[in-house]
């Protein structure tokens, strides 16, 4: 087990298919739709899709980053407000060109 650097919660890593590591909430959860097992002393899993529900065996984990209280807000680029969008008619100055 581990804690949430942000809200000091307890919970788990789920090893997902593509490598990367996942924080999930450490009890399963029917709610949630982290799909895992353990395997040895590491738990694997995926995220449930429609293409890929859940298999036998496995439990449901809900990811912690829906319950974290404390969860960082990360700001929305630029390119995604609403003053810079081409609807407003302001468009954002090009980059400058670099130059050999």
């Amino acid at each position: 087990m581990s804690t949430c650097r942000d809200c000091r919660a307890t919970i788990r890593f789920v090893r997902l298919e593509s490598g990367k590591s996942m924080p999930v909430n450490p009890m399963p959860d029917e709610t949630g739709t982290v799909a895992a097992d353990w395997q040895g002393r590491v738990l694997v899993g995926y995220v449930l899709s429609k293409t890929d529900p859940l298999r036998p065996g496995y439990r449901l984990y809900r990811a912690h980053r829906a319950d974290c209280s404390d969860k960082p807000r990360v700001p929305r680029p630029a390119s995604l407000l609403d003053d810079a969008s081409p609807a407003s008619g302001h468009h954002p100055a090009p980059s400058p060109r670099r130059t050999r």
